[in-house]
């Protein structure tokens, strides 16, 4: 037999012999092999055989979230693509989200998470098996501003049921924005921990317990990294 790769030279093999892609110094893609046989007398007609070799993973791509920093008052989402390129084709894929399994396009609203930083993992298989995993971060801070805009939407939702509770926490986070843009951070940071001391005595009170606890994520998060 005689074997040309892809409309290279030909080369004689034993019938039966064993070709490996990997030996072949081939790249992942469609190969073809052109067999022929012959003997003394004559050559057969050549039989061409077009296979796909495929030893990578299909590649991600993400879309969103776009930046590696969001403000609280914050919404992105989970957006990917998989492409295996020149390979067998993309099988599978799936998305977890700080490790739990969520759908590509899902929204990411950062008024429900804590502050800190965030995962996200996307895993793609092809159509031969082979898996990688890409994986992607973001860290979620507060500011005064975007404190002040989640006091009113938890008003909005219910979370803050007492309404002194509500003006009080907007008193102080007007404040804390007025002393930031005059550059008095010190004293921003003063009235951020009077806003923790509100919300740490109307946890479970006059504020949501879950969303209490939320809230003091941000405010110590903001207060430790000012």
């Amino acid at each position: 037999l005689e074997i040309s790769i892809n409309g290279g030279p030909f080369e004689q093999y034993a019938n039966g012999a064993e070709l490996r892609m990997a030996d072949l110094g081939l790249a992942d893609g469609s190969a073809t092999f052109s067999v022929r046989a012959i003997d003394p007398c004559r050559t057969e007609a050549t039989q061409d055989t077009t296979v796909v070799l495929d030893t990578t993973a299909p590649v991600v791509t993400y879309s969103q979230p776009a930046a590696a920093l969001y403000d609280t008052d914050d919404i992105s989402s989970v957006a990917f693509t998989a492409n295996d390129g020149a390979g067998s084709g993309v099988a599978s894929t799936s998305v977890t989200f700080d490790g739990t399994a969520v759908a590509n396009g899902a929204t990411l609203d950062m008024f429900f998470l804590n502050a800190g930083i965030h995962n996200i993992v996307v895993t793609a298989t092809d159509n031969v098996g082979n898996t990688g995993l890409t994986a992607r971060e973001f860290r979620l801070r507060a500011t005064s501003v975007s404190l002040r805009n989640n006091v009113m939407r938890a008003r909005t939702l219910g979370l803050i049921s007492d309404g002194k509770v509500y003006t009080g926490l907007m008193d102080k986070l007007n404040n804390a924005v007025k002393q930031h843009n005059r550059g008095q951070h010190a004293t921003e940071v003063s009235v951020l921990g009077a806003v923790r001391d509100q919300v740490l005595a109307q946890r479970g009170k006059g504020i949501n317990t879950a969303f209490a606890d939320r809230m003091l994520t941000w405010v110590n998060d903001l207060i430790a990294n000012h």
